[in-house]
């Protein structure tokens, strides 16, 4: 978009420890297969991240997630990338879907399911209002991973960037 910077959001205190007290409550009932932050890159990366997995992970999975109801009036970049703080982006099996909801909406957390995860090796696809971007998870995986030990080889990382 040509722009570099800005302000960094504001912090709103009372939301950031809603949120952590209702990701207390939810790890302490088991609903949570998996948490991460948005505060560093925004919700697609956020999802990009968990898709890739840990390192320990025997592979990284797909996921599909429908972000276009969660900003009406956003522009693409906004929606995806905004490093607003107190959200996360949560994993929980399809039968604790409900049970998750109606614990955030006890904790005044808004929250909206929003997709699946798929299959190991699957892509993560993802909608929003501009349209829909995907990518095969093992390379995301390999991007991620990679990044750092590639930039260090001898040639500086041009051969295969």
């Amino acid at each position: 978009l040509g722009f570099v910077g800005g302000a960094p959001p504001a912090v709103d205190l009372a939301a950031e420890a809603a949120l952590v007290r209702l990701l207390v409550a939810a790890a302490g009932e088991r609903l949570l297969r998996s948490a991460h932050d948005c505060s560093d890159g925004g919700l697609l990366v956020a999802l990009a991240e968990a898709a890739v997995g840990a390192p320990y992970a025997e592979a990284p999975f797909g996921a599909t997630a429908d972000l276009r109801p969660l900003g009406p009036g956003l522009a693409d970049p906004a929606l995806a990338f905004a490093e607003d703080g107190a959200r996360a982006v949560v994993s929980v099996a399809p039968d604790r879907v409900a049970a998750l909801l109606a614990l955030a909406s006890a904790h005044g957390v808004p929250a909206a399911a929003v997709g699946t995860v798929g299959e190991p090796g699957a892509a993560l696809a993802v909608h929003l209002p501009g349209g829909a971007v995907t990518w095969p998870s093992p390379v995301l995986r390999a991007t991620y991973f990679d990044a750092i030990p590639r930039r260090l080889r001898e040639d500086g990382g041009a051969a295969g960037s």
